[in-house]
């Protein structure tokens, strides 16, 4: 549920980068090409964070998603800037930021879900990330309209902080083996110590 709650607030603006994109261009007195190279930029940005994720051995944990979401809102703070150069540069830290924060959403849902689980949690995941695409959308160009590029871009840097603080006060609690229904838990997969992260 918590890591649910978070890919819904977040993917209700911060997420929509696909919608500020442009807009942010715009703002700067750019054009078409300017717009492909924040794509551009956002895009390596994403595939070193891809490339980083992959090459470490273990899950990912709580702890790196927080990061993930700090650096993700504080690169977006910096993105609301007047400037063109720190918007392009920005764009590598928000890329990664959130390509690391899906991921781990993603990585931890399915290894804290029960074996039985597993599967209705991830299309439920699924179905919360492509629900978001459409409403935050909505939200965050109807925001952009109403308060403007900058403020909308703020609002989404703030909701991230906010969502990463929430986080930390999530405390760690350690489960024993839970085997899937009908194995004995020595045929069990599941790793001793598996972690559940709860809100005090």
């Amino acid at each position: 549920k918590l890591l649910l709650t978070v890919l819904t607030a977040a993917s209700l603006i911060a997420y929509r980068l696909d919608v500020l994109l442009p807009l942010i261009a715009r703002d700067l007195g750019g054009d078409s090409g300017l717009f492909s190279a924040l794509t551009v930029l956002r895009g390596v940005g994403a595939l070193g964070a891809s490339l980083f994720l992959a090459s470490r051995f273990g899950q990912p944990s709580l702890r790196l998603m927080r990061l993930a979401l700090i650096v993700f809102g504080a690169s977006m703070l910096a993105m609301a800037a007047p400037q063109r150069w720190i918007v392009l540069i920005t764009c590598l830290p928000v890329g990664a930021g959130f390509m690391t924060s899906m991921v781990c959403t993603l990585s931890l849902t399915q290894l804290w879900a029960s074996p039985e689980y597993r599967g209705r949690l991830v299309a439920v995941w699924f179905v919360v990330l492509s629900g978001g695409i459409v409403v935050g959308s909505l939200i965050t160009g109807g925001l952009a309209d109403l308060i403007g590029t900058r403020w909308t871009t703020l609002a989404g840097a703030v909701s991230l902080l906010l969502i990463a603080g929430v986080l930390s006060l999530a405390r760690d609690v350690r489960t024993g083996d839970q085997s899937p229904v009908g194995r004995p838990a020595s045929e069990t997969t599941v790793a001793t110590g598996r972690r559940r992260w709860l809100l005090p």
